[in-house]
């Protein structure tokens, strides 16, 4: 999108830029949404809330309307410090927040002049996480190992072996622990090779199959389900990609 900036890191992904109305979609990952310029709508069990912060846990399936406006769109990892409390204190539900405090303002302004998400991160934990929560290691560290692209076509009792489970035992604890299926975890870190692939020069296709989708077809279904608009409207039209894997 004109003005859009994409980051994609080993520790999260970040949008900044203007976007509209989004249709009903669930993340991976859970997600910090903050209105620049004024409250947005979220749409989630029948229920509309209306602000300028939310709090979107992974897999719960919401709508979203931003008005044209820009907006920061933060996924983090759950390996990151924070994650964890967030998570835990969100309890599968949409935490919104009517207005932005003097915190958060200032943690944006650190982003807006050094580039810097760390203010945010901690504002967002003080602001809604548990200080007191955690998630169980080996999980965390195995979803971690996405990043470095060696487990995502592992097979689900192969993921369940390294960390010594059953494959029951493990898909059960995965989704506890994240909130999101062994699937849809490893579909953010797929769509973060795609963003690679664009960024790179490459098309939908290649990035599609650089992701390890099926063809690009599939992929932009499950970019849609993901994050509620196609890869096209959002990958082919971002002018500044950062990245640093």
């Amino acid at each position: 999108m004109p003005g859009s900036t994409i980051i994609v890191t080993r520790d999260q992904t970040v949008f900044e830029g203007a976007l509209g109305r989004l249709r009903p979609h669930s993340h991976g990952s859970l997600a910090i949404l903050i209105g620049l310029e004024e409250r947005f709508e979220v749409t989630t069990r029948g229920q509309v809330k209306h602000g300028r912060v939310a709090v979107i846990p992974a897999s719960v399936r919401h709508g979203l309307d931003f008005h044209d406006r820009r907006v920061l769109v933060c996924y983090a990892e759950p390996h990151v410090p924070g994650y964890a409390g967030l998570h835990r204190r969100a309890m599968g539900e949409c935490r919104v927040l009517p207005d932005l405090d003097g915190d958060v303002a200032a943690a944006l302004r650190v982003w807006s002049d050094e580039g810097q998400l760390e203010a945010v991160w901690r504002w967002a934990h003080d602001r809604f996480g548990d200080g007191n929560a955690a998630l169980d290691p080996r999980i965390v560290a195995l979803a971690a190992r996405f990043n470095e692209d060696d487990l995502l076509d592992a097979p689900t009792e192969i993921l369940a072996r390294q960390i010594g489970l059953s494959t029951s035992r493990f898909i059960h604890l995965f989704t506890s622990e994240l909130g999101a299926g062994v699937r849809r975890v490893k579909q953010y870190y797929r769509f973060k090779l795609a963003v690679h692939s664009v960024a790179a020069g490459g098309s939908l296709t290649t990035a599609a199959h650089h992701a390890g989708f099926a063809d690009s077809g599939h992929f932009s279904r499950a970019f849609l389900d993901t994050f509620g608009l196609s890869p096209a409207s959002v990958l082919l039209r971002t002018e500044d990609y950062r990245l640093n894997r």
